[in-house]
């Protein structure tokens, strides 16, 4: 082991005050998310098991990172086949419709 360089190193000492949470999937619902935002989690959910596609797409626009065409590259890998940026863009429309029609 090596020493940590003093410029890297924490000068205030603190203690954890965090309390354990569980690392389960529900874990943001059990510790009390807003009910305004759980009927995301909701429709999406719904998206999902109607059209995989287009919850992929919908999800990665939302938490990916880059262009369109670098998040098309990333559902595409997930699908395991060729998905191009206009493909992306018209699921994503679509998928915006569907969550849009379900917080009415």
């Amino acid at each position: 082991m090596l020493p940590v360089a003093q410029w890297a190193v924490d000068p205030i000492p603190c203690s954890e005050t965090r309390a354990i949470v569980s690392r389960s999937p529900t874990a943001a619902v059990m510790v009390g998310s807003p009910e305004e935002y759980r009927w995301v989690d909701r429709a999406l959910s719904d998206l999902y098991r109607q059209n995989i596609v287009r919850a992929l797409v919908v999800l990665e626009e939302f938490t990916g990172r880059g262009s369109q065409a670098k998040r098309a590259e990333v559902v595409a890998k997930k699908l395991g086949g060729a998905f191009t940026k206009w493909q992306y863009r018209k699921e994503l429309d679509k998928g915006i419709a569907f969550m849009e029609a379900r917080r009415a």
